[in-house]
């Protein structure tokens, strides 16, 4: 019975150790894209008795490795920096004065003592001027490499790509997804393509784990920053 506990356990770590374990479930991502024509490119016909298919990957002695049809795969290149800078000044002046003034007059309607009229015997002057100003900037780059499938083929002729990849290390997940949309013209010799070429690109990359966990706030941290007044 010992032996068989002992056995059991050892299959156990066994499997384990050989399974990849994510941080949370898995889940790929997948984008729903819609063009703006519905109908995709007809996949061309394959006919027989010919060595070169015109559907196939290099149908023709004149072609090269470069995607052009369904389920063909495109190395992308990220090439995302991403920086703003916004600067803002508020001067406010407000100056206002008040002067007042009477005469002396006698018992008899005759001039005072003086024999003057005393004018500008009270005043008021106030003045207020408010002066603010603020600046921030940010600059955010990306830049790693990626395959992605040529997924559907536009009725223009245009590639919509999409590629996934996840990279675990130590207890943390990285999510690398792009997504976008192609003309066959861009892709480089090399079968690759820059990503500022791509149309309607979505580019993510985010992680989870011990690291992502320990840069966020806690719960009382983000609580007290959305009710602090000040």
């Amino acid at each position: 019975m010992k032996r068989l506990f002992v056995i059991v356990a050892l299959g156990a770590m066994l499997g384990t150790s050989c399974g990849v374990r994510h941080v949370k479930p898995y889940e790929v991502k997948r984008r729903q894209y819609k063009p703006l024509e519905k109908p995709e490119a007809p996949l061309p016909k394959k006919t027989d008795g010919s060595v070169w298919q015109t559907g196939a990957s290099g149908g023709t002695l004149f072609t090269d490795v470069r995607a052009f049809a369904k389920n063909d795969i495109v190395t992308i290149r990220i090439e995302e920096t991403a920086s703003a800078t916004r600067a803002s000044k508020t001067m406010l002046g407000r100056n206002s004065s008040l002067g007042m003034g009477a005469s002396v007059i006698g018992v008899f309607g005759t001039p005072g003592s003086n024999g003057q009229s005393n004018k500008g015997i009270a005043g008021a002057n106030a003045e207020k001027s408010v002066e603010s100003g603020g600046e921030t900037s940010r600059k955010d780059e990306v830049r790693f490499t990626i395959a992605a499938t040529v997924t559907r083929v536009l009725a223009n002729g245009n590639l919509y790509l999409e590629g996934h990849r996840v990279v675990l290390v130590n207890e943390e997940e990285h999510h690398f997804h792009i997504s976008g949309v192609a003309r066959p013209e861009d892709i480089e010799q090399d079968n690759k393509i820059p990503s500022y070429k791509l149309a309607e690109a979505h580019v993510e990359f985010t992680g989870r784990g011990n690291i992502t966990n320990e840069e966020q706030a806690g719960w009382l941290g983000r609580f007290l920053h959305h009710i602090w007044p000040f």
